[in-house]
């Protein structure tokens, strides 16, 4: 098994998708940097909501942040054309493509230029760059030096710490960033250490779980968001299906989904994702979806992040699921950074 990711490593990674993921840590760093360098106009401070534009990889940063109740201000995600009809001139807007290009998100910043917003751009280039220059908007202009595949999935790192470095200096989050930033360094390290040795034996075990299983993907409160990201890289990466829940709410109907069709326990595995710093009502339901799972014999995995701030569990959380992907993409012999029938609807889009 680990002779044969070595050599598809080789055979399959053409984009060097490996090495994004081994600099995930050089990308938060990067981020808090630049990030903190950037000037942000006082009246930002005085906004009454915030929404961040993105779409796939580049609103995941934005999800993250969202699921750890850390916002002083009401925070909402929005991944279409158009802006919910609150948004005015007392609206902080953060646009987030890694390209610059997205087309939602662009269509969606004009609209936002257009009703007065207060505006951040967080990019790597494009459109989007070229309206945040010519407006005078402040924008972290990400430095693509850490993702050499250039994947917008692979640099959430950039995302998420560009996020939380300019709601940082906004005032606009009460999280003590510093000692966040410093622990989750040290988790994402460990991560790389263990998870990306090629010889790790956890990997084995897990693809023997995995393979030719459908990955259902639990979360719960600063976690519940990992788990979207979790499922979008097996979709996108290991070119499987998954699907991610949340508890508590999927004790109020898919506990009863569980028994058809017949061979369903055969086709699924859970990915539960454990932490101590989970609520007690929390901790307990995933106590008891665990038995359950366990009376059902249904399978499950369980990842257990060890870090003491819910920002680090969260980092060290994230570089599981991009190696779990990473790793059945090779198995399956495949490339983890093609991606064909996204681009090829991108590309129908424009005709």
């Amino acid at each position: 098994m680990r002779e044969t990711i070595k050599k598809h490593k080789t055979q399959y990674d053409s984009k060097n998708v490996f090495d994004s993921i081994l600099k995930f840590g050089d990308q938060c760093t990067d981020a808090y940097e630049a990030a903190s360098k950037i000037h942000l106009p006082k009246e930002y401070e005085q906004v009454e909501n915030i929404v961040l534009l993105g779409m796939g990889g580049s609103a995941l940063g934005g999800h993250i942040i969202q699921s750890q109740s850390i916002v002083k201000k009401p925070f909402e995600v929005s991944s279409a054309y158009h802006l919910p009809e609150y948004v005015n001139e007392k609206t902080l807007i953060i646009a987030t493509s890694y390209s610059g290009n997205t087309e939602e998100t662009v269509t969606a910043t004009k609209e936002a230029i257009l009703r007065g917003a207060k505006i951040i751009g967080i990019t790597t280039g494009g459109e989007l760059l070229a309206l945040m220059q010519k407006n005078n908007f402040p924008v972290y202009h990400i430095d693509t030096k850490n993702n050499p595949c250039n994947q917008p999935r692979f640099g959430v790192g950039y995302m998420l710490w560009g996020t939380l470095i300019m709601l940082s200096k906004l005032s606009l989050i009460d999280n003590d960033l510093k000692s966040d930033f410093k622990e989750s360094i040290t988790a994402i390290t460990h991560s790389m250490e263990t998870m990306g040795n090629l010889d790790n034996l956890e990997f084995e075990y897990l693809w023997e779980n995995l393979k030719g299983r459908i990955p259902l993907i639990l979360g719960a409160e600063h976690l519940s968001e990992t788990g979207h990201f979790i499922q979008n890289q097996i979709n996108e990466t290991a070119k499987t299906f998954a699907v991610y829940y949340e508890i508590p709410e999927i004790h109020h109907h898919l506990l009863e989904g569980l028994k058809h069709p017949l061979n369903l326990k055969e086709k699924i595995i859970f990915l539960l994702l454990r932490s101590d710093m989970y609520s007690d009502k929390i901790d307990k339901r995933m106590r008891i979806t665990e038995e359950i799972l366990k009376t059902r014999e249904i399978p499950a995995i369980t990842f257990k992040a060890e870090s003491t701030s819910e920002i680090a569990q969260v980092c060290e959380t994230l570089a599981y699921g991009a190696f779990i992907s990473y790793y059945c993409a090779l198995l399956n012999e495949l490339d983890p950074s093609d991606i064909p029938w996204v681009n090829y609807l991108k590309e129908q889009l424009k005709n």
